[in-house]
């Protein structure tokens, strides 16, 4: 009778690796609908006196949260003079975005064809299916996050940009620590399986101090609005 391991066993290889990078794609869906819940009930980034056809009403909550700046999201007092200034600073981050995920999408994809075309030959032939897949998933994520969210200055495009940068180098990192376990020594094994792990814990307390931040930020703004309640 088949045991449990027997259905992450291919080729004789745990693929835990891959286990992995679902748990830091899973990560990544937590914190963008995190935001988006907040937005929908707690009305994160609303301006602080907000004109009364924004107050009320489901679909307006949701057209707002896709409507969302980052520069909106971020900062507290939504009137501030300096909310025009932050916006232009988050429009160039999620520029850089675009440049550095498409560019390492493009050198992890030049990577996987030389692999793949010499998978016949020493010692690329010992490389793992999930060595690969995972290189090719860094690759394929890392170029299409950018396309996927392609509307500039809203809040979401910045948040899947990101999570397309960080799952992505994510994948490609733990496609160097499967790498290794495929074909190096046995404490660099050791070695490989504590970076991946490391790479994991890390995403997940990236993911924790952002949820906290958008927590914090929304309590912030709701009491400021009631503040300002007759």
């Amino acid at each position: 009778m088949p045991n449990v391991m027997t259905y992450f066993d291919i080729d004789g290889r745990v693929y835990v690796f891959s286990l992995y990078l679902i748990v830091v794609i899973l990560a990544r869906v937590v914190w963008i609908l995190h935001y988006i819940t907040l937005c929908v009930k707690s009305d994160l980034g609303m301006p602080i006196a907000p004109p009364p056809d924004q107050r009320d009403g489901l679909a307006a909550r949701w057209a707002r949260t896709f409507r969302q700046t980052s520069a909106m999201v971020s900062n507290v007092d939504t009137h501030s003079r300096n909310l025009g200034r932050s916006h232009s600073r988050w429009i160039a981050r999620a520029r850089r975005q675009f440049d550095v995920s498409v560019l390492g999408g493009a050198i992890a994809l030049a990577a996987w064809v030389q692999l793949f075309s010499s998978s016949d030959s020493e010692p690329t032939s010992e490389l793992s299916s999930q060595t690969m897949t995972l290189l090719f998933l860094g690759a394929a994520i890392l170029i299409a996050g950018p396309f996927v969210a392609d509307a500039e200055g809203r809040h979401l495009t910045y948040m899947v940009r990101e999570s397309a940068v960080r799952v992505g180098f994510s994948a490609i990192l733990l496609s160097l620590c499967s790498l290794t376990v495929d074909i190096a020594a046995e404490h660099w094994r050791i070695v490989a399986h504590i970076a991946a792990v490391l790479v994991l814990l890390s995403e997940l307390m990236v993911v924790y101090v952002g949820c906290r931040v958008q927590r914090i930020t929304a309590d912030v703004q709701r009491s400021r609005r009631s503040a300002l309640k007759p």
